[in-house]
């Protein structure tokens, strides 16, 4: 901002030049108004029924004092002259005061519905400070939301989860989960109805054979029955076939049961339990 030196010797030239550099120094201040933006109320401008009360717009660069008064549709700039009397005896205007009121004329005239009430500054800091907060609170929120989604199961004591050390170093709101000791999990199949009920139990470590469990096989072989009295036992001459063939059996095995386990390794099924 420029400045005046006023408290000098020798006579400061006091003259109608000095004062209008006065004025342009102050006229500086109007540019604090576009902070705020155009068609803004800076100040005041308070609403009480149907009345609005007096302050301060800025409008084109320029900061105006308001007058306030009964709330109309639109605001106008108005100016009022003062004169006063020159050495010469002449009168002329010297003095311009500019002030907005409402008004119902919309030439040169602007709608009061065009203006922004603008906040001050600590009050915008203290907003921003507690949207950033609430952000980060919803945010916060957000998360956890969706864990407890990703946690349902545990919560509905539904899931069965492997754990690979000792049963006493299950975490605490955790328990073994007893019915899958010694079996494996299998996931359900509406389609299969070994598989189609949950809870079900089946299956075993290991199977023994029958004979519904051996191949579709029938052979026959030919035998000589060597202790045969009858003659008629042995080789028929003339045809090359045997005759009365007598079938050999021998013994087919111990019938142990077949290990049907696969490779495996042994966890602590848990589940939450709260």
């Amino acid at each position: 901002m420029d400045k005046q030196n006023f408290n000098q010797t020798g006579g400061f030239p006091l003259k109608t030049e000095r004062l209008s550099d006065m004025q342009s120094s102050w006229s500086i201040f109007n540019q604090l108004g576009y902070i705020a933006g155009n068609l803004t109320i800076v100040q005041g401008c308070l609403v009480s029924g149907l009345n609005t009360g007096p302050g301060y717009v800025f409008i084109n660069g320029e900061l105006y004092p308001f007058d306030g008064g009964s709330t109309l549709s639109r605001v106008k700039i108005i100016e009022e002259k003062t004169a006063k009397e020159f050495e010469n005896g002449d009168n002329k205007d010297v003095v311009s005061k500019f002030r907005v009121v409402f008004t119902n004329v919309v030439q040169d005239s602007i709608l009061w519905a065009s203006f922004t009430r603008i906040k001050d500054l600590k009050t915008l800091q203290a907003e921003v400070a507690a949207k950033a907060a609430a952000t980060a609170l919803n945010t916060a929120i957000t998360r956890i939301e969706k864990l407890e989604k990703m946690t349902r199961v545990f919560v509905e004591n539904g899931c069965i989860m492997p754990w690979g050390k000792a049963a006493n170093t299950i975490p605490p709101g955790w328990s073994a989960y007893e019915p899958a000791r010694g079996r494996m999990l299998v996931g359900r199949d509406e389609a299969i109805p070994d598989f189609d009920t949950i809870g079900e139990t089946g299956g075993q470590k290991t199977k023994s054979l029958t004979k519904a469990n051996l191949p579709a096989n029938n052979p026959t072989t030919d035998a000589i029955k060597l202790t045969a009295a009858n003659s008629s036992f042995g080789l028929k001459t003339g045809t090359d076939t045997w005759v009365h063939p007598a079938l050999i059996n021998g013994d087919g095995g111990t019938a142990q049961a077949i290990d049907i386990m696969n490779p495996y390794q042994i966890v602590e099924f848990i589940h939450y339990t709260g």
